[in-house]
């Protein structure tokens, strides 16, 4: 069995202060996994103090935060609903974008905010041409070459062509090798 502290139960007079300061940081119609991930920090604290995930479920239930079933939370519940919400949404995970690749000439180039007034084009092609760009505070930055990759082709398919006598004598002397004669 697992020694873990337990914290103290919580009356329900306070259970209905938190559900009432719970209730106060949503606004009606809010999704509750939206609601978990900008609330991430005030639930935690509570976690982190001297509050349980069951006494937080029901505040939370007693506050109306619930699914649209009305279905009472429960600590297991709540805590698997919550962290499920704390992951990454698919296709807007975070990227450290200093760290993708520029696409050669674009890096030193900035265009004022009348671009009218500049040939864009004639600038891009300057900014390629040479082998050096700027970075973050006008440091200098060598380029690397942008890796190549070669042509794919797809070789039609072509049945299995016969084993030759040579191929044929080698299949059958690894198989009495392996498994013996027979």
């Amino acid at each position: 069995m697992l020694n873990m502290a337990f914290k103290r139960a919580h009356s329900d007079e306070e259970i209905d202060t938190l559900a009432l300061h719970l209730q106060s940081l949503r606004t009606s119609g809010d999704a509750i996994r939206p609601w978990f991930r900008k609330n991430r920090d005030v639930i935690l604290e509570l976690v982190h103090s001297s509050w349980s995930w069951d006494a937080i479920a029901r505040a939370l239930t007693n506050a109306q935060i619930t699914y649209r079933t009305g279905k009472p939370w429960t600590a297991d519940w709540l805590q698997a609903d919550f962290w499920r919400a704390q992951a990454p949404l698919k296709g807007y995970a975070k990227r450290n974008r200093s760290q993708t690749p520029v696409p050669s000439g674009l890096a030193a180039t900035t265009l004022p905010n009348n671009s009218s007034q500049i040939n864009a084009t004639a600038s891009i092609n300057a900014t390629a041409s040479s082998n050096v760009s700027t970075g973050e505070a006008g440091k200098v930055q060598s380029e690397k070459p942008a890796p190549r990759f070669k042509a794919v082709s797809i070789k039609p398919f072509e049945p299995r062509r016969p084993q030759t006598e040579g191929e044929l004598a080698q299949i059958e002397q690894n198989r009495m090798h392996a498994f013996g004669r027979r």
